[in-house]
């Protein structure tokens, strides 16, 4: 419910009643459009996972690189925003130390955390920190720390405020398991260096636990001791004792491996179990219920719950809440990687259909690794990676009821698509990924995601969270009969949305506006008070509906405005094919306020019909009809929203003003017959107006004040009294190609004016009027006085002259870098020809010294081997683009250079005793397959992984437990699914212990 107050005594109450109600399909983002930033910090921010903390809020960890690694942490309330400290509070010691990896979280119950991590590899920490961001445990107490590695711990919460926490541990030599309670004061429950769980030959990988119920909990994994990987589990009490068989009892020892295991309690103190399997040659999914002594209640060696052709994944279980589960399934039969999902009873009866139901089946695109929770409804809200929308990765969340069907849109909704990469952060423990927990519940009906993200910089990641629900919906209950169908809301007073909530006005409403009209039942007194605004501080939705004052003679000014004014935080609003008649200031626009406001006709406002103040480019204005201001048609303020497909005529004052550094998309818009300029820029502003039909208007088509300078291209201008104006310390570009042409016709007194006191590059314009050519000191003091039909070159002559185009960018080999022969040189292509390039390498800067040329280069790279005859030394290059029928000049103006030596093989690379080493790949550049050599001085935990130059993850090479020696690998130049990786340049990663030791760059050229 919402409300106001209005300052009157409580027996005084509004005519209007409002109530609210849910839709279930009506999902949205609740917070910023494109997420709100956890830490957008300088380094890395990665290796985000959440716990819900109270409130419908969520406490967030991470991996932190600002001053080495460390582990921080940030709580967000239900409306995004941030409780601690700004970029979050470090949860270690301060100073500087060995590095801190690997965190996981679990809720203390109260509205805090309780966070553990390895320290580099060799011992476990653990922090508590409360509801209020105080760190509990000063800067960490430790879990572990004997002799050997311990590493990747996992924790969940022992339901008394404390946690209870597992790990990898090599204390004895290979990698077994080890637990430990702690109270939530940090007091060691058990025994001091832990309590071995599993100790059998070979070693345990990729470990789990949840919770049994009351204080204790079963821990699962996979391990090698028969000769192939198989599921055990075992259980300790909250009193540290271990019940079930010693080192395991055996959930899967079938033929095949079984891998990529997770499980979720059935409610009765056991757990059902979940894993990937390959008894049948290809990846199937496997499930396996245990009651609380460990033994197996279903087939032996498990039930199949998806075994469709090729490849399927489980990538985690959540319970159904009737002591079943739900299992996230990534899978291939489709040929592309989709997300399905499956259920199945207590009693192993699978309730959905055969091989699961399709949650994302997008057809030509990849979505990979799921997570999934719990909707407390008996279905299940899944996220995953996602690249329908090309080459890099968006999260996309979807709901499916207790039947299987989708909630949402069809395939998902996005949680963003912000610019390049979106990711959950999945380590790897013997070739398989394991996730943290990147969604949430958020107390509601929705969920809280978090994700690591590149939008910033492209190396550089980034900690975003979003939440995702169902706003309430607001409906008046008046009704009218003169309009059979249509929600009436009669508006006596402000409609005051507060911070945090949603309005969804619904569509075919009409909304009225009058004075203030309240009752004293006491006296039985009307007061009148002043007209009204609607004001949202939250998120306004409207369709298909009608503001307008309740008057049988309207007039302008008659209300207020609708306000837009959200936080940062807020989903932003939408306004749809509405009618906003006789305001005082139509829609003000202020920061990330609206996803978009098309289609809607706004007419007789006696200020600006619409306002935006420190509105964002992410702000789309399209489409809408603006007449009859008083002022202005649309004024921006610090502000580039995109402004398209609208029409802004017959206004007092101009069509479109730009103010205070405002720098607008202003394209294919209609701005005709306004009393002053069609568009006007003030000083510091620089919108880029193109395709727009700008004529009739009193003063300047396109007036461009002071500081103008971005381009002007593509527009029809005419009939106004000037065409374009240019003044002050302007230099726009009007027209900057052939595919920019502004039609510039008929004009009263001039086409072009420059009052600038600047040459202006007015190329590749096209003007109307008959007379001859008349150039002088670069005005046009004459009506359109260049020739008709003719390309004008200002400040040139009339003869043809050479066309620059966009010059190639160098890309590699890195400016300064040594290479050997055989090598690649790559550039970027040179837009808007379509011809070859010409690459010039030489001994000196100036190309004077030793110059070899190649010409003709139809590609953006070129192979330098033997035959062109390089000498061992410092060569400086650059490269030209040439078009076919154009005469280019578009030489890179700063060359890089490289420095050549001698051609070397394995056995010449550098190999310093006793130290890591990651050799460059043999042959590189390669067409087929590669090999990559890594020198390990002592037995490591080692992880070779190649990735493309954009950062994203391709293929693992090699990972796992390694000894020492020199290990010789091939890399077949494939993703991990098997499939060719397109050409370019790719790099290898040697990570030794957690870090990354060395990266190689390696050229795949078929």
């Amino acid at each position: 419910m919402l409300s106001k107050t209005f300052g009157y005594l409580n027996c005084i109450f509004l005519i209007v009643i409002i109530s609210a109600s849910v839709s279930v399909n009506a999902v949205e983002r609740l917070w910023d459009y494109s997420g709100v930033e956890v830490c957008k910090f300088t380094s890395d921010q990665f290796r985000p996972t959440a716990a819900a903390s109270d409130s419908g809020g969520v406490v967030i960890t991470w991996q932190d690189r600002r001053s080495g690694d460390r582990i921080y942490a940030q709580k967000l309330d239900r409306y995004g925003n941030p409780v601690w400290l700004t970029n979050g509070v470090r949860l270690g010691l301060t100073g500087t130390g060995p590095p801190e990896e690997r965190p996981t979280i679990c809720s203390d119950g109260s509205g805090g955390a309780i966070v553990v991590w390895d320290e580099d590899g060799t011992k476990i920490i653990a922090q508590h920190i409360s509801s209020d961001g105080i760190l509990l445990w000063g800067t960490g107490i430790v879990i572990c720390d004997t002799s050997g590695s311990q590493q990747k711990p996992r924790i969940i919460g022992d339901n008394l405020g404390g946690a209870i926490i597992i790990w990898k541990d090599s204390r004895d030599g290979g990698w077994d398991i080890y637990t430990q309670r702690v109270a939530s004061d940090g007091t060691i429950l058990w025994d001091s260096q832990g309590v071995l769980i599993r100790h059998a030959s070979e070693n345990a990988w990729q470990i789990g636990l949840i919770s049994d119920g009351l204080d204790g909990a079963i821990i699962y994994w996979i391990d090698w001791r028969s000769g192939n990987f198989d599921v055990y589990a075992q259980h300790i009490n909250g009193g540290g004792i271990v019940e079930w068989t010693i080192n395991g009892a055996p959930i899967c020892t079938a033929t095949g491996d079984q891998m990529r295991v997770y499980a979720t309690s059935d409610g009765f103190g056991g757990a059902i179990i979940t894993w990937e399997d390959a008894r049948g040659g290809n990846h199937d999914v496997y499930a396996q219920r245990i009651d609380n002594s460990g033994s197996v209640l279903w087939t032996y060696n498990g039930i199949t719950l998806s075994s469709g052709t090729r490849d399927q994944n489980p990538f985690g279980i959540i319970s159904d809440g009737c002591n079943g589960a739900i299992i996230a399934i990534e899978d291939e039969r489709s040929g592309d990687w989709d997300i399905y999902a499956q259920r199945v009873s207590a009693d192993g009866l699978i309730l959905w259909p055969t091989n699961g139901v399709a949650v994302c089946s997008l057809s030509g695109s990849e979505q990979w690794r799921p997570q999934i929770a719990s909707n407390n409804r008996g279905g299940a809200i899944l996220t995953w990676w996602d690249y329908r929308n090309g080459s890099h990765s968006d999260i996309y969340v979807q709901e499916i009821d207790s039947s299987g069907a989708a909630s949402w849109t069809e395939n998902g909704i996005s949680v963003t698509t912000s610019a390049d990469n979106q990711y959950f952060y999945y380590d790897t423990d013997y070739g398989r990924y394991y996730s943290t927990t990147n969604i949430v519940l958020d107390g509601d009906s929705g969920a809280i995601v978090v994700w690591q993200d590149h939008r910033s910089d492209y190396y550089d990641w980034d900690t975003y969270a979003q939440r995702i629900g169902n706003p309430p919906i607001i409906h008046g209950v008046t009704t009218d009969d003169d309009w059979p169908g249509e929600k009436t809301v009669y508006v006596n007073g402000d409609i005051f949305i507060p911070e945090g909530d949603s309005v969804i006005i619904p569509s075919n409403t009409r909304v009225f506006f009058d004075t203030i009209c309240v009752w004293d039942t006491l006296s039985g007194t009307k007061g009148i008070e002043d007209k009204c605004d609607i004001i949202v501080f939250g998120k306004l939705e409207a369709e298909n509906s009608s503001f307008k004052p309740n008057s049988s003679s309207p007039e302008k000014g008659m209300w207020g405005w609708i306000r837009l004014d959200p936080p940062s935080h807020i989903s932003t609003s939408r306004i749809y094919n509405c009618d906003i008649y006789y305001s005082t200031g139509g829609i003000h626009c202020t920061n990330q306020c609206a996803d978009e406001i098309r289609y809607s006709y706004i007419y007789y406002t006696t200020g600006n019909a619409l306002t935006c103040v420190d509105c964002p480019e992410s702000v789309t204005i399209a489409n809408n009809s603006i007449f009859w201001s008083d002022s202005s048609g649309i004024k921006c303020v610090d502000s580039s929203p995109t402004l398209s497909g609208n029409s802004s005529s017959y206004n007092d004052v101009s069509g479109i003003v730009c103010l205070s550094s405002s720098s607008p998309v202003i394209t294919g818009n209609s701005i005709r017959y306004n009393d002053c300029d069609g568009i006007y820029s003030g000083a510091s502003c620089s919108p880029e107006i193109t395709n727009n039909y700008i004529y009739g208007n009193d003063l300047c088509g396109v007036h461009c004040s002071d500081g103008f300078s971005s381009l002007i291209g593509s527009n029809e201008i005419h009939d106004n009294n000037i065409g374009i104006l240019v003044e002050g310390d302007s230099h726009p570009i009007i027209a900057g190609s052939f595919a920019q042409v502004n039609d510039i016709y008929d004009n009263t007194e001039f086409g072009l004016k420059n009052a600038s006191g600047n040459d202006l590059d007015a190329t590749y314009n096209y003007w109307g009027a008959t007379s001859e050519p008349t150039i002088e000191a670069n005005i046009f003091d004459e009506e359109d006085s260049v020739g008709a039909g003719a390309v004008n070159f200002l400040g040139w002559t009339n003869e043809p002259h050479t066309i620059l185009y966009p010059k190639p960018t160098l890309i590699s080999p890195e400016d300064d870098d040594t290479v050997s022969l055989p090598f690649n040189l790559f550039w970027s292509k040179s837009t808007g020809t379509n011809g070859t390039y010409t690459l010039q390498m030489a001994l000196n800067s100036a190309f004077t010294d030793g110059l070899i040329e190649r010409a003709g280069i139809p590609d953006t790279f070129y192979l330098v081997t033997a035959a062109d005859s390089l000498s061992l030394t410092t060569y400086y290059w650059r490269v030209m683009s040439v078009s076919d029928t154009l005469d280019v000049n578009s030489w890179y103006q700063l060359p890089w250079c490289f420095h050549l030596g001698p051609s070397v093989g394995v056995a010449d690379n550098p190999k310093t005793p006793g130290e890591i080493a990651l050799l460059q790949n043999v042959p590189n550049p390669f067409n087929s397959s590669t090999s990559i050599t890594v020198l390990l001085p002592e037995p490591a935990v080692m992880d070779v992984e190649i990735f493309d130059i954009s950062g994203r993850y391709v293929a693992s090479i090699a990972s796992g437990q390694t000894p020492a020696g020199e290990h010789t690998y091939i890399w077949d130049g494939r993703n991990e699914l098997g499939r060719e990786s397109p050409d370019g340049i790719y790099l290898i990663k040697l990570r030794v212990d957690g870090e990354v030791e060395m990266v190689r760059k390696a050229v795949l050229a078929k």
